[in-house]
């Protein structure tokens, strides 16, 4: 929490020296990207530091780790590097990082597709659909920050060897993220007219987007649940199952059945939105159903004790 406000401040100040400037011409709106990637490499740099000095401590008490502080040169780098980092387990972290990778950005890349297809549609679609994904990525932090708890929670039961805790946190979290967002689709509905405005003045464009917004609105009670159980399948690694079926659900089901309604059928953005929610609520149906049939508590905490027993024989 601390790194991301730290990020935050950061983000407000690059922005306001690149874009208006003080003292000087900003660069405009070159300067937001230039301000915001700044701010990002400043959270980079303060996890990897924070992480790797963590570690270095710990391994510090428990080892002779050679401290490279005052030195600072290619010999007690290296030494520390060979002590510090875990070698052998990089292989094991990757195959749970890149799926990881995947289920974070195939929804994304998914919207983004659609971006470009809206543009073959119109102007006014592309604008519309800015201000609904603008809304959607604001909201969907609510079920995101909820299945991040929830994987770390199912995570720490699984590691104490308490089956029916994790199985508890689980659905707890499924139903935490549908309730939110259930409240969320209902606020949406409610101010989708006032929103749009917000942005342009523009009649189409408002209508088109309020329209939209409630195709939204439906969609969620699924990104709720599939957020957390995207987080339930980190939290058990299985995050390939998780990235399998984001691809097949989007790229698969979704964006075909859009691309279908919206240029033969001429739904037009419209139907690009009916099929992301076609799409997302195949997700949601598998990823609930896998959960609750293929997912065996009792399991999990046996493959949880054997990953710590590895990884402490390594």
């Amino acid at each position: 929490m601390a790194i991301g406000i730290l990020s935050n401040i950061c983000n407000i100040l690059f922005n306001s020296l690149l874009v208006s400037g003080i003292g000087y011409q900003g660069l405009g709106f070159d300067g937001a990207p230039i301000g915001t990637s700044l701010a990002r490499l400043v959270m980079a740099i303060a996890v990897i530091s924070i992480v790797t000095f963590t570690q270095y401590r710990s391994k510090k008490n428990k080892e002779d780790v050679p401290d490279i502080l005052p030195e600072m040169n290619k010999e007690a780098i290296t030494e520390y590097l060979r002590q510090v980092v875990d070698w052998v387990g990089i292989k094991e972290f990757f195959k749970l990082a890149v799926p990881s990778f995947l289920m974070q950005c195939l929804g994304l890349w998914a919207f983004q597709c659609t971006a470009i297809l809206a543009a073959r549609i119109g102007e006014k679609s592309v604008t519309a659909h800015g201000i609904v994904l603008g809304l959607g990525i604001q909201t969907f932090m609510i079920p995101a920050t909820i299945g991040v708890a929830t994987s770390i929670r199912v995570g720490q039961r699984l590691g104490a060897q308490d089956a029916l805790g994790a199985k508890r946190v689980c659905y707890t979290g499924i139903i935490m993220g549908a309730s939110a967002m259930s409240i969320s689709g209902i606020v949406i509905v409610s101010i989708r007219n006032v929103y749009a405005r917000l942005f342009i003045d523009d009649d189409a464009v408002v209508e088109i987007a309020s329209k939209i917004m409630i195709l939204s609105a439906y969609c969620q009670i699924f990104d709720g649940i599939q957020a957390v159980c995207g987080g339930v399948l980190r939290g058990t690694g299985r995050q390939n199952i998780g990235a399998i079926s984001l691809f097949v659900s989007y790229y698969l089901i979704g964006t075909p059945i859009g691309c279908f309604l919206a240029f033969y059928l001429e739904w037009n953005l419209l139907g690009l939105y009916v099929g992301l929610s076609t799409g997302a609520t195949s997700l949601t149906i598998f990823l609930f159903l896998y959960l609750y049939f293929k997912v065996d508590w009792e399991e999990e905490v046996r493959k949880a004790l054997k990953r710590v027993e590895t990884s402490d024989a390594q």
